[in-house]
């Protein structure tokens, strides 16, 4: 274990406790976790074209959110998981020749600064229903931060593969 995978281990603990009444940012903690374990296994196994395993765990947890999510932060970790994705696809473009090789430290530099901006969303979200974001003042900028976590956290509004309003 690096000391890249030891520090993002304990975000994920830290980030983990904070959200402890939150049991879907465990969910995709765990998720998150188990498609790093993946692609930091492929890479460190010296798989060729290990940024293909990457990518596909990435898309599986976009994939996984979009089906289970129920609230709209979990959405937006989906976008940020379609980031990294996107970043494993331009890397792997370079590795092709299809596009210029994007350097390998850019790269993983990359996806950590991804899966930290995740680990800060769940706990951010979290930590902030947890204070009780309606107290914060409702004009200015400190009301549009919290209109933006409270609807964060009401159901998504439609069904995944639907064109009609969810339930």
């Amino acid at each position: 274990m690096s000391a890249v995978d030891f520090s993002l281990a304990i975000g994920a603990l830290i980030c983990a406790l904070i959200s402890w009444r939150s049991p879907r940012g465990h969910l995709w903690i765990a998720v998150g976790a188990l498609s790093y374990a993946i692609a930091t296994i492929a890479w460190r196994s010296g798989m060729p074209m290990a940024e293909v395993v990457t990518a596909l765990c990435d898309a599986s947890v976009v994939a996984t959110i979009y089906f289970l999510a129920k609230y709209r932060w979990e959405l937006w970790i989906g976008r940020l998981y379609l980031l990294s994705f996107g970043v494993s696809i331009f890397y792997l473009a370079g590795s092709l020749g299809l596009t210029s090789r994007l350097d390998h430290d850019l790269y993983a530099i990359a996806l950590e600064g991804v899966n930290w901006l995740v680990l800060l969303s769940i706990g951010g979200s979290a930590a902030l229903q947890g204070l009780g974001v309606s107290h914060v003042v409702a004009s200015g900028p400190w009301g549009r931060v919290r209109d933006l976590v409270v609807s964060s956290w009401a159901e998504r509004k439609r069904a995944p593969l639907s064109f009609s309003k969810a339930r």
